[in-house]
């Protein structure tokens, strides 16, 4: 969250009074930066013994099972909103409603305080509510689906006014932000024995997919103009909603199953 806070101000404030070239040799130098720091720090964590233990087909059943994948979904189209709107807020920013480089700079600044925001109130909630992982989810995505509503309202009204995409996104960003991290619990919390695989496939719903919805909406904004590319945003809220209540009903179903099988181990020692 540091980089998102810091980085776009920073960035604009380069490509504003050098070049757009100079943000690109500077993130060069602080990622090779990085990877030399971590070759030099990273040690294998990995016991030797336990290489070759898991198998990774049983592994990818589980994971690819319905109620994680729906999990997976939720957190893809989250990151498919944070993609779309921090790839094209540059051009929706300066082409279509004529801000500066800085102006965009400080949007992104405006967008990331939004995400952070989200995190502590996400942090707030469960402290003072004491709410499961699941519970807290599901409250966030009722703020997901309602901030869902709210954008189409306005997309349907304001299409052309800047206010109105930043409000959108603005809020967007604020549930979004706080949704990701009790849905990634409720991901990782029945996958602890196949916990690297998890993150993998995780990994790659978070980049693939949101990379493919990303450039559908770039390609929508530059040929079909700011509503239908406020509509696919907007979308991103509507996906997270309808998949996260995939999630709940298929939990719904496994409860009630593993019940029935208790039930039924139940019965002969009940009689016997």
């Amino acid at each position: 969250m540091t980089g998102m806070v810091f980085a776009p101000v920073f960035g604009g404030f380069l490509a504003q009074y050098f070049s757009w070239r100079c943000s690109f040799f500077v993130l060069a130098i602080i990622w090779m930066s990085l990877a030399l720091y971590a070759y030099a720090t990273m040690v294998e964590s990995c016991p030797d013994d336990a290489v070759g233990e898991h198998s990774y087909s049983e592994a990818l059943s589980q994971i690819l099972a319905p109620g994680p994948v729906c999990l997976l979904l939720t957190s893809d189209c989250i990151a498919s909103c944070w993609l779309v709107f921090s790839s094209n807020i540059a051009f929706v920013a300066q082409e279509t409603y004529g801000q500066t480089t800085m102006g965009t700079s400080f949007i992104m600044l405006t967008w990331a305080a939004f995400c952070v925001m989200g995190l502590l109130f996400m942090k707030w909630l469960q402290g003072t509510r004491e709410l499961s992982a699941q519970q807290s989810a599901t409250v966030q995505i009722l703020f997901v689906t309602s901030v869902a509503i709210v954008s189409l309202v306005l997309t349907a009204s304001f299409s052309q006014k800047f206010w109105a995409y930043l409000l959108a996104s603005f809020l967007q960003a604020f549930v979004q932000s706080s949704t990701l991290v009790p849905v990634s619990v409720l991901y990782y919390e029945p996958l602890a024995n196949c916990a690297g695989v998890a993150a993998s496939i995780e990994i790659l719903f978070k980049s693939l997919p949101p990379c493919i919805y990303c450039m559908i909406c770039t390609e929508a904004l530059i040929h079909d103009g700011i509503k239908i590319y406020m509509n696919l945003q907007s979308g991103t809220c509507i996906g997270a909603s309808l998949s996260f209540l995939g999630y709940l009903v298929m939990s719904r179903r496994t409860a009630a199953a593993e019940s029935a099988e208790k039930s039924q181990e139940a019965l002969p020692n009940q009689y016997g």
